[in-house]
């Protein structure tokens, strides 16, 4: 009986928390919550980038005018949620996530009228709250990112070295290694087959032959 109890009250519980992520001012988190875990999930396969979306930013670039001012802002902006640091991805994931959870909460606890004032303040207050969260949450993941995204300027080079093929596929334009160097940190990076090389599977041995400057990608070749 108490089984039976326990089981219609989780029925109840999850029927309850599918209303409300439908709930016109949830769907378009939980629309973009849903995206990322899809993304994420493509991502355990090895189907597409760690940095799918990445913002590589020159602290010491020059902005004229109002596209100065628009630049500085957003990158500041990006610096304080980490996203300069840390893949966009996983900084939009715990976002999306805090906002989810802060309008449920919002229309469980006082918007349950869904007064249309009250909703607007919800979403612009709950993105300032779950940026700040977004930012404490993925703080400590800094160095560990920096450690992975390290190149040729650490210890140990990485051009010339061998390396492992971690997505499902490398290509002349998709692709990423990891490098296990002696001295330097492991390193992770986007890189690119070399033109004319046939395509690689995960698990392939490359070896690092340049560096692409303009798009940021290292190229590689067979061994």
């Amino acid at each position: 009986m108490a089984e039976s109890a326990r089981i219609s009250s989780s029925v109840f519980v999850v029927k309850e928390l599918f209303e409300l992520s439908l709930n016109p001012w949830v769907l378009p988190f939980t629309i973009l919550l849903a995206l990322c875990c899809l993304y994420w999930l493509l991502a355990l396969l090895g189907t597409v980038d760690m940095d799918f979306i990445e913002f590589d930013f020159d602290s010491d670039t020059d902005f004229d005018g109002d596209v100065g001012n628009s630049g500085g802002l957003l990158t500041s902006f990006l610096k304080l949620v980490n996203a300069t640091d840390v893949p966009f991805m996983l900084v939009l994931s715990v976002v999306s996530l805090c906002k989810w959870l802060i309008n449920i909460a919002a229309i469980l606890y006082w918007n349950s009228d869904g007064l249309v004032w009250l909703g607007l303040a919800t979403w612009v207050i709950g993105f300032f709250v779950s940026c700040l969260i977004a930012a404490v949450l993925t703080k400590p993941l800094v160095p560990v990112f920096k450690a992975f995204r390290a190149g040729e300027d650490d210890e140990e080079p990485i051009l010339g070295q061998s390396a492992t093929v971690v997505t499902s596929h490398l290509t002349e334009k998709f692709g990423q290694v990891r490098v296990l160097r002696e001295k330097g940190a492991t390193a992770l990076v986007n890189s690119r087959l070399a033109s004319g090389q046939p395509v690689l599977k995960k698990g392939d041995i490359v070896t690092i032959i340049s560096r692409d400057e303009k798009d940021g990608v290292y190229i590689c070749t067979q061994i």
